[in-house]
């Protein structure tokens, strides 16, 4: 039998061994797990934030170096991060378990969990974190809430999309496709979700822009 041939019997063994092993488990164990997807980045000082999975990366954000790793979860796997924002030197995370996790940015460098939120205390379903006014809010199933004092701006029966406070009518929100009013639940117009122009656009104070969707087209 030449070199070639031992190599080919060899590897179809290590094969056939492997695939009815598969064949005859009745079930798989995960024994071991590193990194996740990576869902939300935000930039403090001079270092990037990056989520993965259940963990929060920090890295420099001019060299791109690895300078701290922090568990968002009480402990591994029980969550990934979905959302993140930054607000008065406090990192707001969402958590895919809805969760909502701040920690402290005293230390730019190695950011502590400073409080937990869980679904219930919410009094929502999040899915998604927004900033309006520079100031946190979860939205989602069920309403939106300010996260800084954890108390619920609006409830409904259905999902918020979007968020906003206007000059002219106060807070506003996305749901089912329109725009709400928040204090009247009165219809103001169509769109999926709603934002507030950036201080340096070229637009009126108070200014919004909204996407609406036209069926695909």
């Amino acid at each position: 039998m030449t070199r070639m041939k031992k190599i080919c019997t060899i590897c179809m063994t290590i094969f056939l061994t492997f695939i009815a092993n598969v064949v005859g488990g009745e079930q798989l164990i995960v024994r071991h797990a590193v990194g996740g997807k990576a869902d939300a980045l935000e930039l403090y000082e001079q270092y990037w934030y990056q989520s993965l999975g259940d963990k929060l990366i920090v890295l420099r954000n001019k060299t791109g170096e690895q300078v701290a790793s922090v568990m968002l979860t009480p402990f591994q796997a029980a969550s990934s991060c979905k959302d993140m924002v930054i607000y008065d030197q406090f990192l707001y995370v969402l958590l895919e378990s809805g969760e909502v996790v701040v920690l402290d940015l005293v230390r730019s460098d190695m950011p502590s969990v400073a409080t937990r939120t869980n679904l219930n205390d919410l009094g929502v379903s999040p899915t998604q974190l927004v900033l309006v006014d520079e100031v946190p809010f979860a939205i989602g199933k069920g309403g939106a809430v300010r996260l800084t004092d954890n108390s619920l701006l609006l409830t409904c029966d259905t999902y918020v999309t979007g968020l906003n406070r206007t000059t002219a009518q106060g807070y506003v929100y996305c749901s089912g496709g329109n725009i709400m009013d928040a204090d009247t639940d009165e219809v103001l117009g169509v769109a999926e979700t709603i934002v507030a122009l950036d201080e340096d656009a070229n637009a009126d104070i108070g200014a919004s822009v909204y996407t609406r969707s036209l069926g695909g087209q």
